[in-house]
């Protein structure tokens, strides 16, 4: 009596004794249901880690994004990377991200597929522009004996119009005697003109008897100012050399107001032509 064919479903017929009655079915092979019952057991890959090396850049760096994974049926494993922002360099467990030039927080997911069954996993990373910063020292003449506490540094976006040249900020100083110094971080990279002021008489005004300074040459307030540019992650260091305004007569003089909490500076005129004789 034949039986089934080995590797592949046949069908079969066995005749009994009984008159007229005849069971038959379909039959299988052993091969084809051990395929069948492997594809159902597979298990998707585990992730143990994804790292980025640095997880912190700025605009336009790079990092290393690592994959640890593993198959228990010891598959192949492919990996995709999808960033949402920035592009991917490389395949496999390794692969190095570009960053984009807008900071803020990036995700960067990663599908590790065995080619039946796909797990994803994915890491955070940060991108920040580079940290400009102004930074200084502001001195008296030669051999003085001043005290310059409190001086604080007057960052402008304008030079010449007064009345509406744009604070920026004003930049407390740390010290004392005829020496202190200043530090601005996180100075949006552009083109700034920069000023120096002691209130020596306490009236909120650039006035006859303050000390006075300006980032590039001497000058007196109100006078075009030199422009100070600051480029993207620059750490830039400038000297100030303060001195006294000369104390003339009222008539011949326009206090200012160097601005106050982030409002536009205010005044007219420059304090006297007798500044620049000092």
């Amino acid at each position: 009596m034949p039986g089934p064919t080995r590797g592949r479903c046949a069908r079969w017929a066995m005749p009994f004794v009984l008159p007229f009655l005849m069971i038959g079915g379909w039959g299988c092979s052993n091969n084809s249901s051990t395929t069948d019952i492997a594809a159902s057991t597979n298990t998707a890959p585990v992730v143990t880690s994804v790292t980025a090396s640095p997880n912190v850049v700025i605009r336009g760096g790079t990092s290393q994004i690592t994959v640890n994974a593993s198959d228990a049926e010891q598959d192949d494993l492919t990996y995709t990377f999808t960033p949402n922002g920035g592009s991917i360099d490389g395949s496999g467990q390794a692969a190095t991200w570009v960053a984009p030039t807008e900071p803020g927080k990036y995700i960067i997911t990663v599908a590790i597929s065995d080619g039946r069954q796909t797990t994803e996993a994915w890491v955070t990373l940060t991108v920040f522009a580079p940290l400009t910063t102004l930074t200084g020292t502001l001195f008296a003449p030669g051999g003085s004996t001043d005290n310059l506490a409190g001086a604080r540094v007057i960052l402008r976006a304008g030079a010449t119009d007064v009345s509406n040249d744009q604070l920026v900020r004003y930049i407390s100083t740390t010290g004392a005697g005829p020496r202190v110094t200043f530090v601005a971080e996180n100075v949006i990279p552009g083109t700034y003109y920069l000023e120096a002021w002691q209130d020596i008489d306490g009236d909120d005004l650039i006035s006859n008897g303050d000390y006075y300074g300006r980032y590039g040459n001497a000058g007196a307030p109100g006078d075009n100012l030199p422009p100070l540019a600051l480029a993207e992650g620059q750490t830039r260091f400038v000297l100030i050399q303060m001195a006294m305004i000369p104390t003339v007569g009222e008539d011949d003089t326009d206090d200012r107001d160097p601005g106050t909490d982030g409002q536009n500076i205010k005044g007219e005129n420059d304090i006297t032509d007798d500044w620049a004789d000092r």
